[in-house]
């Protein structure tokens, strides 16, 4: 049996006590780009590789939960239904895309009070998205 949390609910100590534990961090941004390719195919290449940089950007931040695999696709997803091929200033603006803060105290506590750039530069080994 494999049991998955993102530590948002208690699991109860006869459980942990029976559990290995394994812990699985966030793809790098060439890896997780390939994700964004795969899953949201019809997403401009340059939208896929700012939303990439961006959602690395922000689990960069001191934020009380980091965006996951789950919600770069939800909003590149968005993105795409608005006919975004581009991440802009206004796109982008001050304030979080909704499906970025996935979780209510995320907003309301640690949301930072101005986004990272939206200029796609995320240095991953050498290769620059």
């Amino acid at each position: 049996m494999i049991i998955t949390s993102n530590r948002t609910r208690e699991i109860h100590d006869a459980i942990k006590r029976r559990c290995l534990y394994h812990w699985v961090g966030y793809p790098d941004a060439l890896r997780e780009l390939a994700i964004v390719r795969r899953r949201c195919p019809r997403a401009a290449e340059s939208l896929a590789r700012a939303i990439v940089a961006f959602t690395q950007r922000l689990r960069a931040m001191d934020l009380f939960k980091a965006p996951g695999i789950a919600e770069t696709l939800d909003w590149a997803e968005a993105l795409i239904a608005l006919d975004r091929v581009a991440l802009d200033p206004q796109t982008v603006g001050r304030q979080p895309p909704g499906c970025c803060s996935n979780i209510r105290t995320t907003s309301a506590r640690s949301m930072p009070r101005r986004w990272p750039s939206s200029s796609p530069e995320v240095e991953t080994e050498g290769i620059r998205l």
